[in-house]
């Protein structure tokens, strides 16, 4: 059975993705949206762009926000 299908992606979004990143994070922020989305690694700060199509396939999960630190 298919898996639901990711949302549309907002900023501030924890996903996680299909392949984790080079540095072995495995959650990304969503940064900005428009026709290319904005990620950025939550290990090592590093920026990484998809676009759209890939998004429906390599996101994979929503993961639940981190209460900020006041």
């Amino acid at each position: 059975m298919a898996s639901p299908p990711m949302p549309d992606p907002e900023p501030r979004m924890r996903v996680r993705l299909r392949k984790p990143h080079a540095c072995g994070g495995t959650s990304f922020v969503v940064s900005s949206t428009g026709a290319d989305i904005r990620l950025f690694c939550e290990k090592c700060g590093a920026k990484i762009f998809i676009d759209r199509a890939r998004w429906r396939t390599r996101a994979v999960e929503v993961l639940p926000a981190t209460l900020a630190a006041d």
